[in-house]
């Protein structure tokens, strides 16, 4: 992650966003401790093939 953030300070690039489901605690830990900040839900944004939903975090970062 340090080296893809890194990347986009060299290549000028102001914010940088991503989805994460919101029951991976473990990726939302980690994005946190990059800086990345909870905007906003997206409900139902993926379909399991047993026909379950999960809702995705997106998270935004500003360089």
């Amino acid at each position: 992650m340090q080296t893809c953030l890194d990347w986009c300070r060299d290549h000028s690039v102001n914010q940088i966003e991503l989805t994460v489901v919101t029951q991976n605690e473990r990726a939302l830990n980690m994005y946190k401790s990059f800086g990345f900040e909870i905007c906003g839900t997206v409900p139902h944004a993926l379909c399991y093939p047993d026909g379950s939903f999960a809702d995705e975090y997106m998270m935004i970062k500003q360089l």
